[in-house]
């Protein structure tokens, strides 16, 4: 699904400057071929062969390259990549020897997306370079998201997910930021998702293969549509709702086989046998896999006939046919080794995985450590204090033994007293004995807890913050790419300065404790400073920011716990809010003596055992935004702590896709000091 895309993230037209009187049948066989290559490519090759034969009747080189170009992107969606190549070498030619920049640029564009269905993956990436430095140099807009699109999809062809989708979200965030060619997005969006997909966030996957559905119908793209019915099925399958995969696979085959192209049917082949291979119908998961396997588009493409091997192999397995999934193996390993892959990319990508995996290992055993020293600590104060316990019992023994042979019957009920007021003694030390152990064993929780967010969430930030300086330090790159990575290096301090915040004052509290100091707090002045602090997170994801407080009101609360409590719920809205959505602030008369603020998002939202695990466990895992923002799970922590050091309330009321609502209830009053009545004094 993923060579799919690239039919939907094509540079736009270029620019014509001929004035001859045959500009109007360039202009019209041009347009065509264009409009026609997405659906029916047959007819957009037949006007692609018409605007080369005016062309070349004409002697125009400049029209002639063009002509080339339309031609070799018709035999592209036609699966003929060795002709097409040919044909973009030959206007490569014309537009070096003119010399024409923008043909060029386009010329290299193709070029580089035939070289990926052929496998070639470093050609791919020269060309990509050489376009982008060309579109950078005559001031094309889009140049940088393309770009790292396009390096995106070279690392997602060889399956480093995790290294394509941070490129996928920078190619997306600039055609937000920018307004860049709406029509562009819904292939976007289906890449991200594939990511997820492979990735195991299937949630996240889902809302991105409904934001594709729905900027697709948008745009009336057909082919885009049928894309994200496909990556709809896939995520449902992954879930084990194969009725709910099979109807979106049913519409997403449906659409293709009016459209026609053989290459995308060989796909939804492939994805039928997956999903036979679910429910365990073995037989149609084969019948299914070879029949992808036999069809002429899997033949010339040498991607889709990786994959399709890749999925025959694991099905002749799980059918018992060890002989035939040997085969498939060895045919699916044999064309992986004809690939011309991007090995730095992939060590770097291993490197940075075995510095995790050393690094948990290394938390994980300092854990260990730390437990059995505890342990080992208890069992002495254990042992020591059963030694304690069994020298008192003999020397209350042998105490009461000397009082029977020298002391009447009323000094042994004495001593009886005195030992029972040593046991209850020994029982008192016992007890506070076992509040030492679990005040330590909660401190200890609360440490490995730190470490983990250290050794995890803070090491990345600080690399990427490490490596960018590094970069600039170096001095070999351009004036707008230093000014670009210097606007990533504030947003990175940025973040990495709030989640040191957040870590501060949740360790704070574990470990100092919490002070309160209560007030009378202007609500609206305090939640406006807030939101002022954060305008440039709301710039980013083009929020709107609705603030309906009354100036006057005010409640009784610690003024720095208040503020974080609302910086960390305006930090939550934002980072579930979709782009261009809209957060909205209120408040309202709880009762008579406390006031409740709303915050409410239009953002992914959640279903109701996801707000009843929030509100009921103490340690939460965060989960990543809308743009797949990170977070260490400590914000809604710190928010419930606060509250409860405050003599305030949380409230969650969240629906899946329509957002959700954040309530928190403060008194609004100084509390009164009710006084116990003094009893009269008797008679």
């Amino acid at each position: 699904m993923a060579v799919l895309a690239f039919l939907f993230f094509l540079p736009e037209s270029k620019a014509r400057i001929d004035t001859s009187h045959s500009q109007a049948r360039f202009e019209r066989y041009y347009k065509t071929s264009w409009r026609l290559v997405a659906i029916d490519p047959q007819k957009a090759l037949d006007t692609a062969r018409l605007y080369y034969q005016l062309a070349k009747a004409k002697r125009d080189s400049y029209e002639l390259g063009y002509a080339y170009n339309l031609r070799g992107y018709g035999h592209y969606h036609q699966n003929q990549n060795d002709s097409a190549l040919h044909l973009f070498r030959r206007a490569q030619a014309l537009f070096e020897a003119l010399p024409d920049s923008a043909g060029l640029s386009e010329t290299l564009y193709y070029m580089g997306l035939a070289q990926i269905y052929r496998g070639k993956f470093g050609s791919s990436l020269s060309a990509f370079r050489q376009s982008y430095q060309i579109d950078t140099a005559l001031g094309y807009r889009p140049a940088r998201a393309l770009y790292h699109y396009n390096i995106g999809t070279l690392l997602s062809e060889q399956q480093a997910y995790q290294q394509a989708l941070p490129l996928y979200r920078k190619a997306l965030k600039e055609m937000l930021r920018d307004s860049l060619v709406p029509y562009q997005w819904p292939g976007l969006y289906l890449k991200i998702g594939d990511c997820l997909v492979e990735a195991g966030h299937l949630e996240a996957a889902l809302d991105t293969a409904r934001l594709a559905r729905q900027t697709a119908r948008q745009n009336e793209d057909e082919a885009s549509l049928s894309a994200s019915y496909a990556l709809i099925a896939a995520v449902y399958r992954k879930k084990g709702e194969y009725q709910r995969a099979r109807r979106y696979l049913d519409t997403a085959y449906a659409m293709d086989t009016a459209f026609g192209d053989p290459y995308i049917i060989a796909a939804d082949h492939r994805e039928y046998a997956l999903l036979h291979l679910a429910e365990g119908r073995i037989q149609k998961a084969l019948a299914y896999i070879r029949k992808a396997r036999d069809m002429q588009a899997t033949r010339q493409v040498i991607l889709l006939r990786r994959d399709v091997y890749k999925t025959l192999a694991r099905i002749e397995a799980a059918a018992g046919h060890a002989q035939k999934a040997y085969k498939a193996l060895q045919r699916y390993l044999a064309i992986k080794d004809t690939l011309q892959p991007l090995d730095t990319y992939h060590q770097i990508f291993q490197l940075q995985q075995e510095i995790k995996e050393k690094e948990l290992a290394l938390s994980q055993a300092h854990s260990r450590l730390q437990t059995q020293k505890l342990e080992r600590k208890n069992n002495y104060l254990l042992f020591s204090l059963a030694a304690l316990l069994l020298a008192l019992v003999l020397l209350v023994i042998f105490y009461r033994l000397r009082l029977r042979l020298k002391q009447s019957n009323t000094a042994l009920q004495q001593r009886n007293t005195e030992v029972e007021k040593q046991r209850e003694e020994l029982d008192r030390i016992a007890g506070k004995l076992r509040q030492q152990k679990e005040s330590l064993e909660k401190l200890n929780q609360s440490k490995n807890r730190l470490f983990s967010i250290l050794a995890h969430d803070l090491k990345q930030p600080f690399q990427q913050l490490t490596q960018t300086i590094e970069l600039v330090e170096d001095g070999q790159m351009s004036a707008a790419e230093r000014e670009e990575l210097l606007q990533q290096l504030k947003q990175n301090v940025q973040r990495t300065s709030e989640m040191v915040n957040n870590l501060l004052t949740w360790s704070k509290a574990q470990f100092a404790g919490t002070s309160v100091a209560p007030q009378a707090v202007n609500l609206s002045a305090l939640v406006k400073k807030q939101v002022l602090q954060l305008s440039s997170v709301l710039e980013e994801k083009a929020l709107d920011m609705q603030i309906d407080l009354d100036p006057q009101t005010k409640v009784w609360v610690d003024p720095e716990h208040l503020a974080i409590i609302v910086r960390n719920m305006l930090h939550n809205a934002i980072k579930y809010s979709f782009p261009e959505g809209m957060v909205r602030l209120s408040a309202s008369q709880d009762k008579p003596h406390s006031i409740a603020l709303h915050v409410q998002d239009q953002g992914r939202g959640m279903p109701p055992d996801k707000v009843e695990e929030l509100m009921r466990d103490k340690d939460q895992q965060s989960e990543p935004g809308t743009l797949m923002e990170s977070g260490t799970g400590l914000g809604l922590l710190i928010i419930k702590e606060l509250l409860a050091e405050n003599k305030g309330q949380l409230h969650i009321q969240s629906q899946p896709d329509k957002g959700s609502v954040f309530t928190i209830v403060l008194p609004s009053t100084k509390p009164q000091i009710v006084t116990a009545a003094q009893p009269s004094p008797k008679n």
